[in-house]
């Protein structure tokens, strides 16, 4: 991974620092994928 790249405490850092770019794409991206597969007028009358 990362960290046998990068090695010390750089490497935790820049290990640190991509987990967390990944999980903000993937807890970004997810919600929106599904809310745009809604009908919009359904969506909207439900809220």
């Amino acid at each position: 991974m990362l960290l046998a790249i990068v090695g010390g405490a750089a490497g935790v850092v820049a290990s640190a620092l991509t987990f967390a770019v990944v999980m903000g794409l993937v807890g970004g991206v997810l919600p929106a994928a599904r809310a745009a597969r809604l009908n919009i007028v359904n969506a909207l009358r439900a809220s």
